[in-house]
This record gives C-alpha cells, sequence and structure tokens, in this order.
C-alpha cells in the first residue's frame, strides 16, 4: 500500500552481509584447515633398511580377458589371509575399503572382506590373548551414517578396531570443506539410518544426508598394509589392494618383506594414526633379527603421506640417461610427477606409462579423468603410453620402478596414486620402496612384471598402446576437467 515503507531493500543487505561474513569465515576455516601443521608422526621419510635378499617379495594380482572371461592371477590375500593365521603374538591391519558394497555392479565377487574377517576371528578365538588390532576408513559406515556389518563382527569378537579421525587431517577440498566445517560438520551423524539411498551400494538400507555431506569432503586413510609376527620374525604386507569384495578382481602390487627394523617404521606410523583417532595398539613383539650388509642385501624404506611425493621426485629426477621408468597407475595427475616425467624423458631416459582407462567403476560409467588426458600430455612429452584392457574391474596398481644403466634396480609400491590428494599430505598413505641388484629373484620379478604389461603382448593382452584407435582418446574438455578436479579437490582421485 501507498505510503508504507519496503523492506525488501534492508532484508536483501541483511541476507547480502551474512552471506559475507559467513564466506570470510569459511575462507579462514579454508586457510587454517589446508595448512594446519600435521598431526605427529604423519609424512614419515623412513631410513633404508638392510634386508636379505631372501626375504623380500613381489606379489602381485593380474586379470586380464578372453572374450567374455575373466583369466585371474591373485597372490596379495592368500598371502595375507597366511600371514594371519601363522601369527602367534601380534596383527595389526590398516585397511581402507573392507565392506561387500559393490555399487551398480550385478556381478558376484570373492568375498574378501568376509574372509578378511573370518581369519581374523579364528586367530582371535584360538589366540585369545594375542593382540589384534585393525585401523579402517569411516567410509566403511558411510561416515557414520550406518553399521558396518565387518567391524560389529570384528569388535564382537574382541579385535580392537579403530576407525580413522578423519577430520584432524588436512582438508583437500578447497571449495566444500570450509562450509563443511563452518556449517555442517556440528550435527556429526546417527547409524540408525535416513532418508538417503546408501551411496555405495544400492541394496543397503538408506542413510542420513549427514553422510552425503561428510563423503563430498573426498578425504580417507588410504592405507593398504598387515603386520605380523612369522616363523619368529615380523613380517609386513604393504599393498595397493583392499579386502573390497567388488575390488576383489582388480589387479593390484604389493612388497612383501620380512624385517622386524622395516616393521617398526610401519607400526610406529600406525601408532601415530590409532592416537589421532583416540585409540591405542597393543604393543609390538621385540623381535629382532640382524641383517649384514654384503653386496648382494637389498634395503627397504617405508614413507607415508607427502613424504612419498618428495621421494619419488628425487628419484625420477636423480634416474640419469639410459635408464628405465616404468609406473604402472591407477590415478595419475599430480603436476610435479607429470613434469618430472616429461622432463625425465627429454633427457634420454626411458619412460614407459600403464594406466587405468578410468571408464568404469563398481558398474558406474568414467569419462576417462584423469588418465586419459594425463597420457595424452606425457605422450608428447616423450613418453610410451599404454592403457591396461580392464572389464568391469580396475587396474588398481600403483608403481614405480627404475632400472639403472648399471646393476641396481629401485621399486615403489602402496596406497598412494600418484595426485594431489594421495601426495600432499592429505590423505594417509603408505609406500615401501626397495631398491636391489638386478640378480636379485625380487628384481627378477620385478622385470618380468614390467615385461608382461609393457612388452612384447601375449594373447590376449594386457594392454594397449595409448596411440591404439580402440584406446580411450584425450578432448579439450575432459583435459580442463582434470586440471579443475586436480587443483581443487573436488573429485574422487
Amino acid at each position: 500500500m501507498k505510503g508504507l515503507p519496503d523492506r525488501r531493500f534492508p532484508l536483501l543487505i541483511v541476507a547480502l552481509n551474512i552471506a559475507g561474513y559467513v564466506t570470510i569465515a569459511a575462507i579462514a576455516i579454508g586457510i587454517l584447515h589446508q595448512y594446519k601443521p600435521l598431526p605427529p608422526g604423519l609424512s614419515f621419510n623412513g631410513t633404508p633398511h638392510v634386508v636379505s635378499p631372501d626375504r623380500v617379495q613381489f606379489l602381485h594380482d593380474l586379470t586380464r580377458h578372453d572374450n567374455d572371461s575373466a583369466l585371474l592371477q591373485q597372490e596379495i590375500f592368500d598371502s595375507v589371509f597366511a600371514l594371519i593365521d601363522r601369527a602367534q603374538q601380534y596383527v595389526l591391519v590398516d585397511m581402507f575399503l573392507m565392506n561387500d558394497h559393490k555399487g551398480k555392479s550385478t556381478s558376484s565377487f570373492r568375498p574378501v572382506s568376509t574372509e578378511l574377517a573370518d581369519h581374523l576371528i579364528r586367530k582371535k578365538a584360538t589366540r585369545p590373548d594375542i593382540p589384534v588390532d585393525v585401523i579402517t576408513d569411516p567410509i566403511n559406515t558411510v561416515y557414520g551414517g550406518t553399521s558396518s556389518a565387518v567391524i560389529d563382527r570384528l569388535r564382537n569378537a574382541g579385535i580392537n578396531v579403530i576407525v580413522t579421525d578423519l577430520a584432524k587431517l588436512r582438508d583437500s577440498n578447497r571449495f566444500y570443506s570450509p562450509f563443511w566445517r563452518l556449517l555442517f560438520s556440528w550435527f556429526g551423524n546417527s547409524p540408525r539410518g535416513g532418508l538417503f539411498p546408501h551411496p555405495f551400494s544400492p541394496a543397503e538400507p538408506k542413510v542420513p544426508l549427514r553422510s552425503y555431506l561428510a563423503l563430498l569432503n573426498f578425504k580417507a586413510n588410504h592405507r593398504k598394509v598387515i603386520i605380523a609376527d612369522d616363523k619368529g620374525a615380523l613380517t609386513a604386507i604393504v599393498s595397493t589392494a583392499n579386502p573390497h569384495d567388488a575390488s576383489a578382481r582388480h589387479s593390484n602390487t604389493a612388497f612383501k618383506i620380512t624385517s622386524g627394523q622395516v616393521c617398526r617404521d610401519i607400526y610406529k606410523c600406525e601408532s601415530s594414526v590409532a592416537g589421532l583417532s583416540g585409540g591405542a595398539l597393543g604393543i609390538l613383539p621385540a623381535v629382532t633379527r640382524s641383517v649384514e650388509e654384503t653386496p648382494s642385501a637389498m634395503k627397504a624404506a617405508i614413507t607415508t603421506d607427502g613424504a612419498t611425493r618428495t621421494m619419488l621426485l628425487d628419484r625420477i629426477k636423480s634416474a640419469p640417461s639410459g635408464s628405465n621408468i616404468f609406473v604402472a597407475l591407477f590415478y595419475v595427475a599430480d603436476r610435479s610427477i607429470v613434469s618430472a616425467l616429461k622432463l625425465a624423458a627429454k633427457r634420454g631416459v626411458a619412460v614407459t606409462v600403464v594406466l587405468d582407462p578410468n571408464t568404469n567403476a563398481f558398474g558406474y560409467t568414467k569419462r576417462g579423468v584423469p588418465n586419459v588426458p594425463v597420457a595424452a600430455e606425457l605422450m608428447k612429452g616423450g613418453c610410451d603410453l599404454r592403457f591396461y584392457r580392464t572389464g568391469e574391474e580396475q587396474f588398481h596398481t600403483k608403481l614405480l620402478l627404475i632400472d639403472y644403466p648399471t646393476d641396481s634396480l629401485w621399486c615403489t609400491t602402496g596406497s598412494a596414486n600418484y595426485t594431489r590428494r594421495n601426495l600432499g599430505n592429505l590423505n594417509l598413505e603408505m609406500n615401501c620402496a626397495v631398491s636391489c641388484r638386478k640378480t636379485a629373484p625380487v628384481a627378477k620379478r620385478l622385470l618380468d612384471y614390467r615385461t608382461l604389461l609393457a612388452g612384447e603382448q601375449p594373447t590376449p593382452p594386457y594392454t594397449i598402446a595409448a596411440s591404439d584407435s580402440a584406446a580411450p582418446q584425450s578432448t579439450w574438455f575432459k583435459y580442463m576437467r582434470y586440471r579443475f578436479f586436480e587443483a581443487s579437490g573436488f573429485s574422487s582421485f
């Protein structure tokens, strides 16, 4: 009516002021949680320890396809389960995915999550005095929005299960996480269910909206490692493989190392994760066996989190002309790694890269990001690129092998993808690096593995050249998507 004051503009001004204050607060929170000091014990750069050549094994799982048949070679979880069964004094497991969620897939899979739980529960039942520690990621409970059958079984059996407190880590999603911390993190979560479909398995009960809000932070304890005593010695398996049913056919790699010093380094790193999550580990047995440093001896070192990036860059940048760098990866996106590989190729290093095509994940279709555009960039930089021939499964490997012109070889594998999230002190990651002479048994296994994937291909082949017309091709749009996702952290890689 005429004569009444118009209140629209004052309300608009108030709303804009509130939005401005929230944005300023979110920016401050974002800066704090992207650059805050790391919790103690993270980004560990381990000393290389001398190891006997007969105490290091390279394990791999490989899946290839002959028409409609999947041909599987699997070693990793059989070795993990055997190690648990032989343990007499201690078992420690830290695994990212530990569930039977299948996404949209309708296939049947090996029930590795149940098998892992069965072996751990059986061990605790037969030896009630043995400490059994399990560390895992809250993704298995959809960030507190539902229960986990595997975790519940383990806890009911008296096993010490620690779910990692991801809030203590730095934030990788630069645009979203500040607002989540400011507006939503205070609400916690409830395992009693909710109104929204389970994000990882449509057949599972619904979850609260809070689960989705937490998921969008895209952060994880991504490690895949086990320690146990074995015949009087401490043994570790550092792997790329998850005990996740829908991942059971993935191609993966691992090092199995019997070394008290290496295992103590792993235990120290895992104790830090337990501590930041409000838990504690059992006591590691004082099992010691010295190894004399001889010309045939090997060395093994543990790195975690951002220290892995430093190690990778040091090795790639220092590889002399005439070396051969072989990289086999599920994801490669980190700009410093991409640049280092291109520079290595320019100075006369033969660089061969085998990548997952990033076209599927548990029944969901993907668009080839980041690997397809990165492959095109690396090819232009002089690297030889190949894509692994996947079916419904993934080429989940994270391995870098340097074959030097001298009689030496160096290799690292473990949980870390070569992305900003995995190498930038954001996720929790663990890798193991081994250096040895080319006459060592493990060196032969590694070189044979390289030949399988990058050499003359068997029938049916494991890989195809990225230049092949059947290989996925990059576009300008894919490249821009990759650069945005890598820089912002608003993606799953």
